[in-house]
C-alpha cells in the first residue's frame, strides 16, 4: 500500500535497515532519502521529487510521477528542522500538504504528485537537538 507513515525508536535501533528490508523486495520501487538537519526545509524534498520524477502534463495539470513505478521518499531523522519563530515545522506543513491534497503550489502552478509515499524515521524527542513535531 501506498500509505505514509512514520518510523520512531532510538539511535542505532536499525529503522533504516527495517525499511530498507521491507522494501528491497519490489524491485518496481525507487527509495529517494534526504537526510534532514536544522536547516531541510521544502525545497529540499521539491529537489528530491525533481530529480527522482518526471513532469508529465495532464487535464488536471502538471504532475510529478516517478521514473520507477513507486517512489518512496525517506525522511530521515524528520524531527531535526529547526521549528521558525511561529513554533512551525515548515517540513512538517508542507509534507501535511503533500499527503493531504497530493501535490504543492510552485508559483502559482499547482504541482499533483502520483504514486508517493512519504515515509518518515526519527529518534524519540528529549534527544539534543530534535524537536517536538507539529502538527
Amino acid at each position: 500500500h501506498m500509505e505514509p507513515f512514520l518510523l520512531v525508536g532510538p539511535e542505532g535501533c536499525g529503522k533504516s535497515m527495517l525499511l530498507r528490508y521491507a522494501f528491497q523486495t519490489n524491485r518496481k520501487m525507487e527509495i529517494a532519502t534526504i537526510n534532514c538537519n536544522a536547516q531541510t526545509s521544502a525545497i529540499h524534498v521539491i529537489q528530491k521529487l525533481q530529480q527522482s520524477c518526471t513532469v508529465a502534463a495532464t487535464s488536471t495539470g502538471r504532475v510529478y510521477r516517478p521514473k520507477a513505478e513507486r517512489l518512496v521518499l525517506y525522511l530521515k531523522d524528520i524531527n531535526l528542522p529547526k521549528p521558525d519563530k511561529y513554533d512551525t515545522m515548515q517540513l512538517i506543513a508542507f509534507l501535511q500538504q503533500l499527503i493531504l491534497y497530493k501535490g504543492f503550489y510552485d508559483g502559482l502552478e499547482w504541482m499533483g504528485i502520483e504514486r508517493v509515499q512519504i515515509v518518515c524515521s526519527m529518534n524519540p524527542g528529549g534527544t539534543v537537538g530534535r524537536h517536538n513535531l507539529t502538527t
